[in-house]
């Protein structure tokens, strides 16, 4: 029986996809589905077709967005779980396996979170996922900033029909596409759970979907307007204490955006969403980092 699916985003990563395949054809009782943002190379993806016959194939062809692939998988996820692998990155098909014997026991949670690691793809080491190590850290004990502030889609396991029941999907906008629905599920989250298992590597890669399509494109303004409805939802649900101050991808803009930004929306509106707890745990991981 299938307990888990595997949603995977692609694009123009075919070596590292098919790595990754092969690390996940070693895990049993689980779907893959692999979601093509409409790659260059059809002959090498058809090989991969060809050559993983079990996985289901599936194309995005009218957004070229990491968050429209992944709602594309989940749209045909039919197992209880559904967890989100980059392809670039990597797995660990031993503690995956460790994780699928014990899911059972885990059928009233909503969301199971494990500490992630990180490498560069040249073999270096990587600082990458540090942020959710120490998210991971905090939360057992007993502190929830993980369920605001874990950004990201992986290194989670989703119970699908908390997904689907909530209609919890992926922005469609080339950035920051993962960062509403991590933190809708979050907010929506009855009851979470701690994995023991570090399944999930980051590998820092220059060739990602995400490096990729924004290498050439100006995307902090679009940043800047996920960062203000994330804002609003926590205001929303009486969570503001976790609202990222904006003013952190204002400064990120060249001068001149920057001031006519400023200028346009206000200097106090600017800073109407500073957080002292967001600047309390900042100056915490820097003391955490530093030690």
């Amino acid at each position: 029986m299938k307990l888990l699916t595997v949603v995977i985003p692609h694009y123009n990563s075919y070596e590292s996809l098919d790595n990754l395949l092969l690390t996940l054809s070693d895990i049993e009782r689980i779907n893959i589905i692999v979601v093509d943002d409409s790659s260059d190379d059809a002959v090498r993806l058809g090989e991969l077709k060809e050559k993983y016959k079990y996985v289901s194939f599936f194309s995005n062809d009218s957004n070229n967005s990491a968050g429209v692939c992944r709602n594309i998988g989940l749209y045909n996820v039919k197992t209880n779980w559904v967890t989100f692998v980059d392809a670039d990155d990597r797995v660990c098909h031993s503690k995956v396996n460790k994780i699928i014997d014990k899911l059972d026991k885990y059928k009233d949670y909503d969301i199971l979170f494990s500490d992630p690691s990180s490498i560069k793809d040249n073999g270096e080491e990587s600082n990458r996922t540090n942020n959710y190590s120490y998210l991971y850290e905090k939360a057992k004990l007993g502190i929830d900033d993980i369920l605001y502030w874990f950004h990201v889609p992986w290194s989670k396991i989703y119970r699908t029909e908390f997904i689907q029941r909530n209609k919890i999907f992926f922005s469609n906008t080339i950035v920051s596409n993962d960062v509403l629905f991590s933190l809708k599920a979050g907010i929506l989250c009855d009851k979470y759970g701690l994995l023991d298992e570090g399944f999930y590597t980051v590998v820092e890669s220059s060739t990602s979907l995400t490096s990729i399509k924004t290498r050439t494109k100006d995307k902090t303004f679009t940043r800047i307007e996920i960062l203000d409805e994330y804002n609003s939802i926590l205001d929303e649900n009486n969570k503001g204490k976790y609202k990222i101050p904006r003013m952190i991808y204002v400064l990120k803009l060249p001068r001149r955006d920057a001031f006519r930004y400023l200028t346009h929306k206000g200097i106090v509106n600017v800073f109407s969403d500073f957080s002292a707890y967001y600047l309390y745990d900042k100056i915490r991981r820097l003391i955490v980092k530093a030690s």
